[in-house]
């Protein structure tokens, strides 16, 4: 299908945000993850599956920064990243920290991809406009995320500036 698509509400909680623009999605989280809202990400991406395979996502960190995932989150995250692996095109996380700490922080997310060796393209990035620009050129990548990739840009950045606004809060 080769159409476009519409921003679509999934999930959404204090912490936790996913929508979806067909076959991409957009997660953001407030701080730590919590295990119920990834169990909802991973319900909600394989329902994407049945009907836009393949998938593609772009996480967002937000909220103070930290180090340190609980053990029952870090297992789920694995479990659905070794799910999804064979059907998704790539994956993005942007960690808009500033300064060292957010350098140290990006530094950190890409050595666990790299040592990983997690097959699917991953690339962690500082902004989401470079994020939906390397999503968009990947191989495989579905055409309306091509072609509508500034649009894109306009809707999920507004749709998640209104979130972290409601959720966020000032440091």
């Amino acid at each position: 299908m080769d159409g476009s698509f519409a921003l679509v509400d999934l999930h959404e909680t204090e912490d936790c945000l996913q929508v979806a623009w067909g076959p991409l999605t957009l997660i953001a989280f407030v701080g730590t993850a919590h295990a119920a809202d990834v169990r909802a990400v991973w319900e909600n991406d394989r329902r994407i599956l049945a009907r836009h395979a393949p998938l593609s996502s772009i996480t967002v960190m937000l909220g103070e920064l930290q180090m340190r995932a609980p053990d029952d989150v870090k297992a789920l995250a694995a479990e659905m990243t070794a799910d999804l692996a064979a059907h998704s095109v790539g994956g993005a996380v942007v960690v808009p920290w500033d300064g060292l700490a957010g350098a140290f922080f990006r530094t950190v997310l890409a050595s666990i991809y790299l040592l990983g060796r997690i097959r699917t393209p991953n690339k962690v990035f500082s902004k989401l406009p470079d994020a939906i620009d390397w999503i968009a050129a990947l191989p495989g990548q579905h055409a309306s995320v091509v072609a509508e990739r500034e649009r894109l840009q306009s809707v999920l950045g507004a749709r998640l500036s209104t979130f972290e606004a409601r959720t966020v809060r000032p440091r």
